[in-house]
């Protein structure tokens, strides 16, 4: 395990005090953050969205206690998870087993949960050149639709969506409003259509 020079982590509970709607819970890093709200805005009457966002890399113990803490305030319809961006120094095998590890707990404590695939990352501010690094996304994210497939979860391809697409970036990791608004509605309608209620966007993967 390694850590980055700034650590994080944030969580939201929406409507903490209404016990009516259920809930869904989005877990993952920054660009989770970012989504969060049109999430939200676009389930508005279907279930409340909570999150946890952190820069935890996916072989942190500390990732998994974050993890069940959330898991432990609130009974979730649905969790869906996005881990990838950060713990660069994680080689593809440690990635692949950390994750179907993640994936059991949150199986344990909710009968549906999907996977995100990450979104493209640049080497630097030029958002048009990917390198390295996004590389290493590319192939964490075949291991994503890989377990994915083996333990029958929905994939929602943020990936695929912001692929060639320099206009939604706004720096080397993050988008526009519109880049985000696209991958609320991807998440949202995933959500909503698990969950019997309309589907909310574009479509969201397998």
């Amino acid at each position: 395990m390694k850590r980055e020079k700034y650590e994080w982590a944030d969580i939201w509970w929406e409507e903490a005090d209404n016990a009516e709607l259920g809930r869904a819970l989005l877990i993952g890093d920054s660009i989770a953050r970012d989504y969060r709200k049109g999430v939200q805005e676009k389930l508005r009457g279907i279930c409340l969205v909570d999150s946890l966002t952190t820069s935890k890399g996916i072989d942190d113990p500390m990732l998994a206690m974050e993890v069940n803490y959330m898991l432990a305030q609130y009974p979730y319809r649905l969790i869906h998870f996005n881990n990838g961006l950060h713990g660069q120094h994680v080689g593809i095998r440690d990635y692949r087993a950390s994750l179907r590890y993640i994936a059991n707990i949150l199986l344990s404590s909710c009968p549906l949960v999907a996977l995100a695939t990450s979104t493209p990352a640049s080497e630097r501010a030029d958002l048009a050149l990917y390198g390295a690094r996004n590389e290493q996304v590319r192939e964490r994210n075949a291991a994503v639709r890989e377990i994915a497939e083996s333990m029958g979860l929905a994939v929602s391809d943020l990936y695929a969506a912001m692929e060639g697409r320099p206009e939604y970036k706004k720096d080397s990791s993050h988008f526009t409003d519109e880049g985000i608004a696209i991958q609320a509605a991807m998440v949202a309608g995933l959500i909503g259509r698990a969950l019997g209620g309309p589907g909310a966007g574009a479509s969201a993967g397998n």
